[in-house]
C-alpha cells in the first residue's frame, strides 16, 4: 500500500495510549466513521484511509469498519485490497450484500 505506515502506526498507537491513561476517553466507531466520511467530503481521501484503517484496527469485529475501509480504498484505486476488506465485511455480516456486490464488481474490472 502506498499510505504512509508511520502516521498511521503513530495514530493507533496514540489511541491506544489515550484509552490505558484515561478510562473514559473513547474514540466511537460512529464518530471515527463519521470524521472520515467528512474527511472525503473535503477531498483528503488519503486522511480518510487512515481514519478508516484505524476503525478496523479498533473495531475488529464491525462489518461497517470494512465496509467504509473497502469503499475508500476502491475510490483510490487499491483494487485487491478494496476486495479484500469488502469480502471481510461481508464474512463479519452476511446480510451485507452490497459489500460482496462491490468485491464482484470490482472482481469483473
Amino acid at each position: 500500500m502506498c499510505f504512509n505506515h508511520l502516521h498511521y502506526n503513530n495514530a493507533f498507537k496514540i489511541a491506544e495510549t489515550l484509552k490505558k491513561n484515561d478510562s473514559a476517553f473513547t474514540l466511537t466507531e460512529n464518530d471515527l466513521n463519521d470524521f472520515g466520511y467528512k474527511l472525503l467530503s473535503e477531498g483528503k481521501q488519503n486522511e480518510a484511509l487512515k481514519i478508516f484503517k484505524l476503525n478496523t484496527d479498533l473495531y475488529p469485529e464491525s462489518s461497517n469498519t470494512y465496509d467504509s475501509y473497502a469503499e475508500t480504498l476502491a475510490g483510490l484505486g487499491y483494487k485487491k485490497e478494496a476486495i479484500k476488506n469488502y469480502k471481510k465485511a461481508f464474512e463479519l455480516h452476511p446480510k451485507n450484500t452490497n459489500a460482496l456486490e462491490q468485491a464482484k464488481k470490482l472482481a469483473s474490472l
